[in-house]
């Protein structure tokens, strides 16, 4: 089986197909949890990946075309917190904001992923405004974690 491909229960899907759909699924929650009656925001001083995923994102927006993909050349911090950095290509940039996400009521964005009540997300980048907050036009860099968990 070729490294790029893995058996998903009768099912072969690519990393490349795998990542947009994650991608997709960070878009759709952080660009629709603030405007929902849904889910709750609060920013938190340090939070955890529970699963031990955390996934950078980049989104550039240029006169003719805007992008939205994983960043280049990523090494996550040591430490998901306030005032700690991580690394973009080796650009270091240190965590100014960490936002949470608290699922209240269920959501489902089929295919790409269904949010029960109580599933926690967390997002931290240098600052809020580098995580997209539903503008047009957003550049930015931040860290996504699906499945989070706060520490305060």
């Amino acid at each position: 089986m070729r490294a790029d491909i893995r058996h998903d229960g009768g099912k072969m899907q690519s990393t490349r197909r795998r990542q947009l759909m994650n991608l997709t699924t960070a878009g759709l929650l952080v660009l629709l949890a603030p405007f929902s009656a849904s889910a709750a925001e609060y920013t938190a001083n340090s939070v955890e990946a529970a699963d031990g995923v955390i996934r950078c994102i980049t989104a550039s927006n240029g006169w003719i075309t805007s992008s939205t993909g994983p960043c280049v050349g990523f090494i996550p911090p040591a430490r998901i917190a306030i005032g700690e950095a991580f690394e973009i290509g080796g650009k270091k940039l240190k965590i100014g904001f960490v936002g949470v996400t608290v699922i209240e009521k269920d959501m489902h964005y089929p295919p790409v992923r269904a949010f029960k009540a109580g599933d926690i997300t967390c997002t931290a980048a240098a600052s809020r405004s580098q995580v997209p907050s539903g503008r047009d036009g957003h550049t930015g860099s931040w860290l996504y974690i699906d499945r989070c968990r706060p520490l305060d």
